[in-house]
């Protein structure tokens, strides 16, 4: 896992040398502020931002959940979140898979685990074997304005994957 704001890009530049990392960085950067809710491809196969919103929820009614084959950067708007993070070998065999979603889910783990709070402007990235559970609330549930931008792991291996407002398409 990895978080920053998006705003200190002398902060994660340095970092997130792959084209495709930076490439939705800048995207969230030029569009997420104004985009409409709704999904966004960003140029290749299953790269994409999903804007959305929910509320903030107890711990207790949130989910464990960790991507084989995807990369998450989880980017907030408006509002603020707790999301707890761990190895997801610390977890244990998942309680299930959705395959199209890419999503192994998991029981809340019986140990301390890690937490990010989020506010606005930040990122995190999340790879695969990242387990994480967003959408805690704080002391008060929340509105969020959050995006997701999935990326397919293989992307990471890629040269170029270029993003330009004439690829994006709802």
């Amino acid at each position: 896992m990895f978080a920053a704001y998006l705003e200190e890009k002398s902060v994660w530049e340095f970092v997130l040398g792959q084209p495709v990392l930076c490439e939705s960085l800048e995207w969230l950067g030029k569009y997420a502020e104004s985009t409409k809710i709704g999904d966004y491809q960003l140029g290749k196969p299953n790269w994409y931002a999903n804007v959305h919103g929910y509320s903030t929820l107890p711990e207790s009614e949130c989910c464990w959940e960790n991507h084989m084959h995807t990369i998450d950067i989880q980017y907030l708007i408006i509002g603020r979140e707790k999301i707890l993070w761990a190895s997801v070998n610390q977890l244990g065999a998942p309680r299930q898979y959705i395959r199209d979603k890419d999503r192994q889910e998991f029981d809340m783990p019986r140990f301390n685990t890690s937490q990010l709070i989020m506010h606005p402007g930040m990122f995190a990235i999340f790879l695969p074997g990242d387990a994480h559970c967003p959408k805690i609330k704080l002391e008060e549930s929340e509105i969020l304005r959050k995006v997701v931008i999935k990326i397919p792991s293989h992307l990471l291996k890629e040269r170029s994957c270029l993003v330009r407002q004439d690829n994006i398409t709802k």
